[in-house]
Parts: structure tokens; C-alpha cells; sequence
């Protein structure tokens, strides 16, 4: 007897890759590239990979790119110098992009097109450590469009601010709009233009990567639905990061979180991992499967740079949901990351592979 089946996300997320302890000496040495994207931030591990390609015997790269934010301009630029002497190394030429205005992912997709100038496969290295979730999450709809071959690699910072230590002492300065915390104030909230989403009559439920400092979170929750704030209704789900560390930190972490944005044991929530970018994956699909015929699903996009990559490939599978994010003011570069504990890649390979796995999403097939 035959039966038919609709593929859901689970019966294919491990044809997906993996995140992998990455050693750049073995996995680069005598390696040539087409391209290496990173962006320039003030956070120490902005030049953690590139300067580790740089000392690797016969890596190569024909073309460097490095994205520019319209934030911390001048606290990004203490970090230019030693990006572009890495480059001077490896690259055989160097560019940069401003990622902040509107036609970035126009820009991008022009520079792909004139960087392709062969048929053959195009491999680009896609060094995330400093990406924001916004440029995360435009770099990869724009990747995920062409026959490109994509390896992801991410340096881990070996601090994040607020440590446990900091909060307990000065709890105020995370928990209210006054304090600064690791970021200041709300620029503006973006409705994403590369994941608008489709418009329906249902009513709205959002799904919220919290963070350190509320108020990014509360705007974006303001422009969707303003009653939501003081009514959710469980029309917040929140999305509560699991960080990679030691058990104890984990949970302390967690209640942090919590006890910043208020999130009560009575809100529906999810713990994930910030490291796996599947978990985000499955968790949003979850709720998809869940929330999706009653409500028009909207997602804040505040997470890890590994969340941002499983939003980015959930919007894939399901562009119908809406993506929301929100810039701050300034960010406190004293108070945001410290170091580099441990260095990660993803090596997705041939993106037409990848998206073929992707769209098997929902697609009949037959048992027998």
C-alpha cells in the first residue's frame, strides 16, 4: 500500500551542515578562494580569522570585501588598519561596502555579478564574528539566490557583557532605558525589505530574540501591535538564548534575560542554543506549524549571529513570515564582547545543493 507524505524541516535538517571546530591552519593551508567578506566592528575578534588567514602558508583570495556600519564609526576605525594589513596578505585586492543604507543588497548583488567572471563555481568565505543580525540576514537572501559555493566561519568572543558579576552589581544599568548597558536607545525599528513577509487579516503574533538591553525589543513589539506590551495574550513568544557555556552560567544567564525584558514563567517561550543554528531552524518551524493558520507570524530578529542565520534560512522555507529589526543609538564598545575563545565554520558548499534540500520543504511524496 502506498502512502503520500508532505516533507516537513525534520525529515531534512541533516542534510543541512553542521557548526564545526574550525583549525584555519589545517582547513585553509594551500587554499584559494574567490572572495572573503567580513565586516569591521570595534569588537576585538573583528580581526581574529582575517589575521589568522593571513599567516596561513598559500591561502589566497582574489577578491577581500568588508561591510561598514553607520554606528560606532570611529570606534570602528581603531580596527581598519590591522583588517587591511591582513588583506595586504592574503587578497589580491580589497573593497569596501556600506551596509546600512537602503540599497545595500542592490549594491551587493552588483558586486557579485561583476566579481563572477567565469562560469565556474564561485567560493567565498563568509567570516560572520562581527555581523549584525541585520546584515546577517541580507548577506544570506542575496547568497542563497546564487550558484555560489559558501563557507561560513565565526570567531566565538570569550566574554560577553553582562557577566554574571556585572549585572548583580548594577542591575539598573541593564534593565532601564537610562543605563547603557551593552547598547544605547533605538535608532529606528526596520521592517525587513529582503523578508517583508505577506500581509494577511489574521491577527499578530510575534516571536522575540530578546536581548541585553530591552528597549530595541519593546520598539519593534510598539510598531507591530502597541496593545501588545500591556495585553500579550501569548501573541509573544519569546525566543530565550541558550549560550554556549558552563551549565551553572547558562542558567544564570537565562534568568538574566528574563528579568530584563520581563518575561515571566506564565509567557510561552522556547530555550535556543545561540551557537546552532539549526536549533533557531526547528524552533521557529515549530511555531510556524503551530501559530500559522490562526496568526500572521512576525519575528524580531535580535538573536546571536547563529540565530540570525537560522532565521535567515527558516524565511527561505517560509516567506510568508515578516522579519523585524531594530538599530540602537550607539553601542558601548566597553561593555559588548572581549576576546576569542573559540573559532567555528559551516561549510554549506554548493548553495544550489543547499536549496535544493531546503525546497523539499513541503513537497508530496510517495511511501510505499
Amino acid at each position: 500500500m502506498r502512502n503520500i507524505k508532505e516533507i516537513e524541516l525534520i525529515d531534512i535538517i541533516n542534510g543541512l551542515p553542521d557548526i564545526e571546530s574550525l583549525d584555519c591552519n589545517k582547513e585553509f593551508l594551500n587554499k584559494e578562494y574567490d572572495a572573503f567578506f567580513c565586516a569591521l566592528g570595534f569588537e576585538e575578534r573583528c580581526l581574529s580569522i582575517p589575521e589568522q588567514l593571513s599567516n596561513i602558508d598559500g591561502f589566497k583570495c582574489k577578491q577581500a570585501l568588508y561591510f561598514e556600519y553607520s554606528t560606532n564609526i570611529e570606534d570602528n576605525e581603531i580596527n581598519r588598519p590591522r583588517l587591511i594589513m591582513a588583506f595586504e596578505k592574503f587578497a589580491d585586492s580589497w573593497t569596501s561596502l556600506q551596509c546600512d543604507n537602503e540599497n545595500f543588497t542592490e549594491d551587493l548583488r552588483k558586486l557579485l555579478n561583476k566579481c563572477k567572471q567565469s562560469e565556474q563555481i564561485f567560493k567565498i568565505i563568509l567570516d560572520i564574528s562581527v555581523c549584525s543580525s541585520k546584515l546577517i540576514l541580507s548577506l544570506i537572501k542575496v547568497l542563497l539566490e546564487l550558484n555560489i559555493n559558501l563557507h561560513i566561519v565565526y570567531s566565538e568572543a570569550r566574554t560577553y557583557h553582562p557577566t554574571c558579576e556585572e549585572f548583580d552589581e548594577e542591575p539598573e544599568k541593564w534593565t532601564t532605558e537610562e543605563g547603557f548597558g551593552i547598547a544605547q536607545g533605538v535608532g529606528k525599528v526596520v521592517p525587513s525589505v529582503e523578508y517583508p513577509g505577506t500581509q494577511r487579516e489574521n491577527p499578530d503574533i510575534i516571536v522575540a530574540f530578546p536581548t541585553f538591553k530591552p528597549e530595541r525589543t519593546k520598539a519593534i513589539i510598539t510598531y507591530i501591535d502597541e496593545s501588545l506590551l500591556v495585553r500579550p495574550e501569548k501573541r509573544i513568544i519569546w525566543m530565550i538564548g541558550e549560550p554556549h557555556m558552563d551549565k551553572d552560567i547558562r542558567e544564570k544567564r537565562k534568568r538574566m534575560i528574563r528579568k530584563i525584558n520581563g518575561i515571566t514563567k506564565e509567557m510561552p517561550s522556547y530555550n535556543v542554543c545561540t551557537l546552532d543554528y539549526k536549533k533557531t531552524l526547528v524552533a521557529l518551524e515549530n511555531i510556524y506549524k503551530d501559530k500559522n493558520l490562526l496568526f500572521h507570524i512576525n519575528v524580531s530578529a535580535l538573536g546571536s549571529k547563529m540565530q540570525s542565520l537560522g532565521i535567515s534560512i527558516f524565511e527561505y522555507i517560509r516567506p510568508d513570515v515578516s522579519v523585524y529589526l531594530a538599530t540602537p543609538v550607539k553601542y558601548n564598545p566597553q561593555q559588548y564582547s572581549e576576546g576569542c575563545k573559540s573559532i567555528w565554520q559551516i561549510d554549506f558548499g554548493d548553495l544550489t545543493n543547499i536549496r535544493g534540500i531546503l525546497n523539499k520543504v513541503g513537497q508530496l511524496e510517495i511511501n510505499t
